[in-house]
C-alpha cells in the first residue's frame, strides 16, 4: 500500500514551507490541507494536542509535529533522493546547531518588523540584522550552508525569505544593503524547483500583512512575543559545564555515562565568560559545550543526539524507528522550550510573576505526566532521550517546591515514581547535583536577583 502523507499547513507559514520543501526534495506526493489558525480544525487539535500549531505531518495516520523534526523524519523515512542532513555525525550536529539557531533567533524579532512600531520595532530590526549577519558569517563564500549541497540549514531559513519584502516595507530598511550574501544565497535557493514551488509570492505576503494584523488584534493575539571504557579516552572528550546546570547534568553528563564515555570535565561558570567558552561557543557563549577531538558541539539536545550517533555501539538513547524517534525529539523540544523559564521564576522571583510561573510549570508537569501514563519510562520500558532531557531538572525540584510552596509528589505521583526509577540508574545518580546544595545555591541567587 502506498504511503498516505498529509500536511496540515498555513500558506504564509515559513515553518510549513520547510516541510513542503523537504517533501518536494524527496519527491514525496502529499495532500496539502490548508488550516485557519484563527479557527482551528478538529484534525489539527487531534493531531497536535500539545501545541495546537501547524505544520503537522501525518504519515499513515501518525502525526509528526515541529517543522525541523519533520525535516529529519522525512530524511530518515525516505532516504532515497537528495539527502537533507549530512551523514557525518559532526557535520550533522553542526547543521542541527544552525537549524536550532534559526529556530530560536530568527522568528522572534521578525514579527515585530511587520507587527510592531517605534522603539520595539527598531530593537527588533537591530536584533534581526545581527542574527542575519551571524548567519552570513557562517555562510561565508559557500554556495549553501552545507557547502555545495542544499540541505537542512538552507531549508530551515529559506522560508523567511518570502517575508523579507514585508519586513523591509513595514520596518523601512534594506536587507540586501545590510546582508548581501544572504540575499545572493536566497536567489540560488530559489533556482531549485522544490523551493520555487513551496514559497509563495513575496508580494502576496506583503499585501496579506494588514489583514493579518487585523486578525491578530481581533483575536487578542498581539501580545504573543524561547562504566568507563578506557579505550574511548583516545577520543579526547571534554565537557565545559557548570555544576548546577540542569542542561549539562540533565543531558550531556547522563548521556556520556550511559555510553560509558570517559571525558575531561572543566567547571565553567557561565557568568564568567572564559576564553575557552567564548572560543568554543562564540554564538551563545553558554554551557554545556562538548568538545570531541577538538571540535565543539553546542546545545544539550544536539549533544545528546551526537553522542548517540558517534558511540552507536552501546546503549541506544534514541529509538531506531523514525516515527518513535520523531516523537522523542518532539517531547525533548517541549521540555527544552517550556521548562527553563517558569522553573527559575518559581524559585527566583516573588509575587505575581512567581504565581504565574508556578501555574505555567504545573501545567507543563501535568502534560508530561499525561504523556508518561503508565509507562516505565517515556520511551516505554527503555530509558532514553526524553527521560534524559527531563531528569536534569530533578536536582532543582526541591528548590522549586520550597520556594513555590507546593509538593510535586502530591500533585504528580506518577512523575515522582518515574524519577525514582531513573535514580536507580548509575548514569543518573552519578550525574545529578545534590538537591540540598542546589537549595543553598538558590538562596544565593535569590539575593542577587532581589527576591529575598
Amino acid at each position: 500500500m502506498a504511503d498516505e502523507v498529509i500536511l496540515l499547513d498555513y500558506w504564509p507559514s515559513a515553518f510549513g514551507m520547510r516541510t513542503r520543501i523537504a517533501l518536494e526534495e524527496k519527491n514525496i506526493k502529499f495532500e496539502h490541507r490548508e488550516q485557519d489558525l484563527f479557527n482551528k480544525s478538529q484534525i489539527l487539535l487531534e493531531m497536535n494536542p500539545v501545541h495546537k500549531k501547524i505544520p503537522v505531518l501525518i504519515h499513515n495516520g501518525k502525526p509528526v509535529c515541529e517543522s525541523l523534526i519533520q525535516v529529519e523524519y522525512i530524511d530518515e523515512t525516505w532516504p532515497g533522493g537528495n539527502s537533507l542532513l549530512p551523514s557525518d555525525p559532526y557535520q550533522r550536529a553542526q547543521a542541527k546547531f544552525w537549524g536550532d539557531f534559526i529556530e530560536k533567533k530568527v522568528s522572534g524579532p521578525t514579527w515585530v518588523l511587520w507587527g510592531g512600531k517605534g522603539e520595539e520595532q527598531e530593537a527588533g530590526k537591530k536584533e534581526f540584522i545581527e542574527v542575519l549577519k551571524t548567519l552570513e558569517t557562517e555562510l561565508g563564500d559557500k554556495a549553501y550552508f552545507g557547502g555545495e549541497t542544499f540541505g537542512y540549514v538552507d531549508i530551515a531559513l529559506i522560508g523567511f525569505y518570502c517575508w523579507f519584502d514585508a519586513y523591509e516595507k513595514f520596518a523601512n530598511f534594506s536587507i540586501e544593503a545590510e546582508c548581501p550574501k544572504v540575499i545572493a544565497w536566497a536567489k540560488r535557493c530559489l533556482k531549485r524547483e522544490s523551493v520555487a514551488k513551496s514559497l509563495p509570492d513575496p508580494d502576496k505576503i506583503t499585501k496579506y500583512v494588514p489583514e493579518l494584523k487585523k486578525r491578530l488584534v481581533k483575536n487578542s493575539l498581539c501580545s504573543i512575543r524561547a562504566k568507563l571504557d578506557l579505550k574511548k579516552m583516545t577520543d579526547e572528550v571534554i565537557l565545559l559545564d557548570y555544576w548546577p546546570s540542569m542542561f549539562g547534568m540533565g543531558t550531556t553528563k547522563i548521556a556520556l555515562a550511559e555510553k560509558g564515555v570517559a571525558y575531561e570535565y572543566k567547571e565553567t561558570d557561565p557568568r564568567v565568560k572564559t576564553s575557552l567558552l567564548i572560543e568554543t561557543n562564540p554564538i551563545h557563549k553558554k554551557i554545556p559545550v562538548l568538545i570531541h577531538k577538538g571540535k565543539q558541539i553546542c546545545e544539550p539536545l544536539i549533544q545528546l543526539e551526537y553522542i548517540d550517533e558517534v558511540w552507536s555501539d552501546t546503549y541506544p538513547i534514541l529509538p531506531s524507528d523514525p516515527y518513535q524517534k520523531a516523537q522523542a525529539r518532539f517531547w525533548g523540544a517541549f521540555i527544552d522550550k517550556k521548562f527553563y523559564d517558569p522553573s527559575w521564576k518559581v524559585w527566583g522571583t516573588t509575587g505575581e510573576e512567581q504565581v504565574t510561573a508556578k501555574k505555567e510549570l504545573l501545567e507543563h508537569f501535568k502534560t508530561l505526566e499525561t504523556e508518561l501514563g503508565d509507562k516505565t519510562y517515556y520511551g516505554g520500558d527503555v530509558f532514553g532521550f526524553v527521560d534524559i532531557a527531563l531528569m536534569g531538572y530533578y536536582s532543582w525540584f526541591k528548590a522549586i517546591e520550597k520556594f513555590g510552596e507546593f509538593s510535586i509528589e502530591a500533585e504528580f505521583p506518577k512523575l515522582t515514581q518515574w524519577t525514582k526509577r531513573c535514580l536507580e540508574r548509575d548514569s543518573v545518580v552519578n550525574s545529578l547535583a545534590d538537591s540540598d546544595k542546589i537549595v543553598e545555591y538558590a538562596y544565593v541567587l535569590r539575593r542577587k536577583l532581589g527576591a529575598e
